[in-house]
């Protein structure tokens, strides 16, 4: 049937469906827009006060006066915004954002309640967002002291399963199977398990990186050599050096002696 052919309260009928529509589209656009400026404006007002706090601090005069000033640095008072923002946005990435803000200033202050609620929420509801590929690494470094070693566990696994987005999962589990590794009662099966994960890094994620540093294969190489030749009960891996003679020397020239390695670095 050609548009001409169709009765006219059909063609009224279509133009007002095809208005309605375009509207809605129009208000979603001005719904995101509005959320958006809200978290911005609450993103703007903690950077401004955090960089008058840095400022302020650099130009203390002694460590009694800095002391005195990191009581009062800001962040703690923004926590009530990002959660209001995050329960008027809910659904909405934004949220997610908001919510990840919440973590990481709880975290810091030592808001455990708070802290909590935003894991929680985050797991429960924005498990797929990419905008918590930061969550992983706040878990495991973070927030472990309040969760505990399961939930800390049960936290990171809920990302590897649930995440789509390699920039998730990766750092999910290597923070997954470093926490196992550094279990020193982790039983043979649970080490076999953190093998299998940082394996799948090297198979599955060969590119992705953190903001700093090497790729989590990389990272996961080093973890692996650790699995196979650095466990009690294993042959210490042979190597050469200098003695403070200039005398090249191996540890294997030292087998059958008690040998202390101590290892140190400046940084």
């Amino acid at each position: 049937m050609s548009t001409r052919s169709r009765p006219q309260w059909m063609r009224t009928t279509l133009v007002a469906l095809a208005l309605g529509f375009v509207a809605i589209l129009g208000y979603a656009r001005d719904a995101t827009t509005d959320l958006q400026k809200k978290f911005d404006a609450i993103v703007e007002r903690l950077d401004k006060a955090e960089k008058e706090f840095a400022k302020t601090f650099e130009d203390a005069k002694d460590d009694d006066e800095r002391d005195a000033l990191r009581e009062k640095r800001p962040g703690e008072e923004f926590i009530p915004d990002f959660q209001a923002f995050a329960r008027e946005a809910k659904g909405n990435d934004l949220a997610a954002k908001a919510w990840m803000k919440v973590a990481g200033i709880s975290a810091d202050f030592g808001r455990k309640a708070d802290a909590l609620e935003a894991v929680d929420t985050l797991l429960s509801d924005y498990a797929k967002s990419p905008s918590i590929e930061n969550l992983p690494g706040l878990i495991s470094r973070n927030l472990n002291r309040f969760l505990g070693k399961e939930k800390t566990d049960a936290a990171l696994r809920t990302l590897i399963e649930k995440s789509p987005h390699k920039n998730v999962v990766a750092p999910a589990l290597f923070s997954c199977a470093s926490t196992i590794m550094g279990d020193k009662k982790a039983s043979p099966e649970r080490i076999a398990e953190a093998r299998a994960m940082m394996e799948r890094l090297q198979k599955e994620f060969p590119d992705v990186k953190p903001a700093r540093g090497a790729s989590y294969a990389a990272m996961a190489e080093g973890v692996l050599f650790e699995i196979d030749n650095l466990q009690i009960g294993k042959v210490a891996p042979d190597f050469e050096t200098i003695d403070e003679n200039g005398v090249k020397f191996k540890l294997s020239d030292y087998r059958g002696k008690v040998v202390v390695l101590d290892f140190w670095g400046m940084w």
